[in-house]
């Protein structure tokens, strides 16, 4: 939605976007899991979010190294979600 706004639809889709960001922030902050597992899930999500928008949204070509990528992140994303915790 920033992307967005900034490249000329407008700032009204800015404001919304920070908004829609403080309240994910929000959200994933009052789990109560390890920080450790909440960022690993943070960047999981973020990386399929990013690539599918970038595809979708954007109308962006994602190479074949991009989708190799991405599914290295998830694989490592879910080793330290589903991994045994610390205590």
């Amino acid at each position: 939605m920033i992307r967005a706004g900034l490249r000329g639809t407008g700032w009204l889709l800015c404001a919304l976007g920070v908004a829609t960001l403080g309240a994910y922030g929000v959200v994933v902050n009052l789990l109560s899991i390890d920080f450790s597992k909440l960022l690993a899930t943070y960047v999981g999500f973020f990386a399929i979010v990013s690539i599918v928008f970038g595809r979708v949204v954007f109308a962006e070509k994602v190479s074949g190294s991009t989708w190799a990528g991405l599914g290295i992140i998830l694989v490592g994303s879910a080793i330290i979600q589903f991994g045994p915790s610390s205590h």
